[in-house]
């Protein structure tokens, strides 16, 4: 049902352009959003008795007593017990009804309702009950996922790669892995994940798309990463200081590319010593953990929040999001100067037009690479933060001005015009990236006197 739209529109889509990573990447994320809306539509189904009179009242109307019967028959007694009162059961009641069904079971009302009819009709019901705000961000999300994948591809594929196998770190069912392998020429591809689940949708990805990407379940906190070029797509926290040390000692990996994510997670990370900090130091541990907070705030544009209309509200937004970019790029340059300080090639990229989007590719060679101006950086240093940080400041001032003339007497300001007080912030990212502007300094002077030591 749902299935055969999509499949249609997925193998048009798909037909003699499966090589490209663009358009792999597009037939990928379908296929999985296919995959997805099965599985919701087998809850919807299963979930029956949960929904309103009437729906059940067309439901009834839709499929046969016969086929009921037989959908009934294939549940264990237990089973239909609670399915029976499934109305006046808890989430989590309900939810380990699901984990109790086999896949035959779950999937078998989907299969025995053949009708094209019927299936029409049950499929109306099911998108007619869908949260069309839910299902907007879903179009919204998976259409990002795809700009993202296919250009990573395209800045892997610019800067080439050595090594015969790609390993996709933390990478769930391998999605860059297997987007990268469509403009390159590596075709041995690895997922290492700590989820089962993780395996068992690279099973069914490889399936769908005739593939033999490999599954290891690994704790990256403890386990060995396989050799072979690094790639990873938002580790989050101190996964992403995890998998850039385990690479740094690792001599047989030639190739590292780590993209961005929140790093609010990474606060208790008591390694700082590695980036230059004091982790003995009560300011220095402090610095770190706001300065991991305050990346978090890169993600404030676009919340559902219901003055989101009021220009105060949306002006406070979008300097939040400014200041939490400029923290999540003082981490990343944290972590790329550390690996500088090992004596690898570092450069630092940027996906265009993606939340998230800095790219660190680190290498063991030295050869030279040049890349579309799309994918540059702008910032590189921590003095280029710290400018921009400033000029951010002086907006602010700015502003503050302008708003206190205009309100002069008035004892409140209008509800949502938070973005005045957003200057004390901005005035804290200066000082951090100013402590961290050093922390990097000084690790670099480490690593030129373990280099004048190594040679005498």
């Amino acid at each position: 049902m749902a299935a055969s739209r999509l499949e249609e529109t997925r193998n048009t889509a798909n037909t003699a352009i499966i090589n490209r990573s663009d358009a792999f990447a597009c037939d990928m994320i379908g296929g999985k959003q296919t995959t997805r809306e099965i599985s919701e539509f087998g809850r919807f189904f299963w979930m029956k008795n949960r929904h309103s009179t009437e729906i059940q009242r067309i439901f009834d109307q839709i499929v046969t007593p016969k086929q009921m019967r037989a959908i009934r028959a294939l549940l264990t007694p237990e089973q239909l017990a609670i399915y029976d009162s499934m109305g006046s059961l808890t989430n989590k009641q309900v939810n380990r009804f699901f984990d109790s069904l086999t896949e035959r079971q779950f999937e078998y009302p989907i299969e025995i309702i053949d009708s094209v009819d019927q299936r029409s009709r049950l499929w109306d019901l099911y998108v007619s009950q869908r949260d069309p705000i839910h299902w907007n961000y879903r179009t919204r999300f998976y259409d990002r996922k795809y700009r993202e994948s296919s250009a990573i591809a395209a800045l892997v594929h610019q800067i080439g790669i050595t090594s015969n196998t790609l390993v996709d770190v933390a990478g769930g069912s391998g999605d860059l892995a297997r987007t990268i392998s469509q403009s390159t020429r590596v075709r041995n591809l690895l997922v290492v994940d700590y989820s089962e689940r993780a395996g068992e949708y690279v099973d069914a990805i490889n399936h769908r798309f005739d593939q033999s990407v490999r599954f290891q379940r690994i704790n990256i906190f403890e386990g060995l990463i396989p050799n072979g070029t690094w790639v990873a797509k938002h580790p989050c926290g101190m996964l992403y200081d995890a998998v850039i040390h385990q690479w740094a000692n690792n001599p047989n990996s030639p190739e590292l590319l780590i993209v961005s994510c929140c790093q609010g997670k990474a606060s208790g990370f008591a390694n700082i010593d590695r980036y230059g900090f004091d982790a003995g130091s009560h300011t220095d541990v402090n610095i770190w953990r706001e300065l991991t907070a305050m990346s978090d705030w890169s993600t404030a544009r676009g919340s559902n929040n219901s003055r989101q209309n009021n220009p105060f509200v949306r002006l406070g937004e979008s300097i939040r999001t400014e200041i939490g970019n400029l923290a999540m790029l003082g981490l990343d340059m944290l972590r790329a100067n550390y690996l500088r300080s090992r004596g690898f090639q570092v450069q630092l990229f940027r996906i265009p037009d993606v939340i998230k989007g800095n790219v660190i590719i680190a290498r063991r060679s030295d050869r030279p690479v040049s890349v579309e101006k799309r994918f540059e950086q702008p910032f590189q240093t921590f003095d280029d933060l710290m400018m921009q940080a400033n000029v951010l400041h002086y907006k602010l001032r700015k502003l503050a001005d302008v708003h206190r003339f205009n309100f002069q007497g008035i004892r409140r300001l209008p509800k949502g015009a938070t973005f005045i007080h957003e200057t004390n912030n901005v005035e804290r990212l200066i000082e951090i990236l100013e402590r961290s502007r050093d922390a990097a300094d000084s690790l670099k002077t480490q690593g030129r006197e373990l280099d004048e030591n190594a040679h005498n």
